[in-house]
């Protein structure tokens, strides 16, 4: 059997057509990566999450995953800041249309 971590590509909605590719890997800590969720839908920056990380981002589905300084704070608030990432939190319309596009994959 192959001891090589196995890796898998998906690709899933983000916000407002927003696309995101998730690359799973096997290792000490489950951690995978994805492309920053920030407003700005020409970034393609990447970061490296847990999953722990990742599944208390997508319970509220106002709250993504950015690279630092990406956030736009007339529209989200930065409720976590990390050197590799921060949460953020859309508020006023913003978080209503994130509520409603219901952007979890």
């Amino acid at each position: 059997m192959d001891e090589r971590p196995r890796r898998r590509w998906e690709r899933g909605s983000v916000s407002a057509g927003k696309r995101t590719r998730r690359r799973w890997r096997q290792a000490t800590a489950e951690t995978f990566e994805i492309v920053c969720e920030c407003a700005n839908t020409d970034c393609m920056e990447h970061l490296w999450v847990t999953t722990e990380l990742y599944e208390r981002a997508r319970r509220e589905p106002t709250d993504f995953l950015l690279k630092p300084g990406h956030a736009k704070l007339e529209f989200e608030t930065v409720i976590e800041g990390h050197e590799e990432f921060e949460l953020v939190r859309k508020i006023g319309a913003t978080a209503s249309v994130a509520r409603q596009l219901g952007r979890r994959s």
